[in-house]
């Protein structure tokens, strides 16, 4: 089953908006994480880990702001020294696909398309280096459970380290 992430999850606008989106199907554990503000954030359970870390299994989103409030942080809640910029890919990359094979969406419950949002994670070195995106291994979540796993695509030639376009969205 492939996904485009316009099709799977037409929102373009900042993750914050997603956040918002995966919340309003469900009663979301946040175990009273909140911003100062008391801001609610969703709380993605990666039930087999993340490649590299899997130890860790709950990452809460946090929205960033200003400039950079396309981007959210994903923060490990068993390690707080360990986290990860994410974005949605179509922010980025139009004409971005994710393959979703049979084995992920039995085991993260995904039905059809409304249950995927997929975000990319971003390197954000320090300037001049351009930020890149790793395509080959997208966060699939199920935005009704909030069960994640990092999904690599591995007939692709997708790069693990994609320049992230400046000033708007690549084809």
């Amino acid at each position: 089953m492939g996904y485009r992430q316009g099709v799977a999850e037409p929102i373009t606008g900042p993750i914050s908006r997603i956040g918002s989106s995966m919340n309003a199907d469900i009663d979301v554990d946040t175990e009273g994480q909140s911003d100062p503000g008391g801001e609610q954030h969703p709380i993605l359970t990666f039930e087999q880990g993340l490649p590299g870390f899997a130890e860790l299994r709950r990452f809460e989103v946090v929205p960033m702001e200003g400039d950079l409030s396309a981007f959210s942080h994903m923060a490990s809640l068993e390690r707080t020294d360990i986290q990860f910029v994410v974005a949605p890919p179509g922010l980025f990359f139009n004409d971005y696909m994710v393959e979703i094979d049979d084995e992920h969406q039995e085991f993260l419950g995904i039905k059809d398309s409304s249950d995927v949002v997929v975000l990319i994670i971003v390197t954000i070195p320090h300037p001049p280096a351009q930020p890149t995106a790793n395509l080959l291994g997208p966060i699939v979540v199920n935005r009704r459970t909030l069960m994640a796993a990092q999904v690599v695509q591995y007939q692709t030639t997708l790069p693990s380290s994609a320049p992230l376009p400046i000033g708007g969205a690549a084809t």
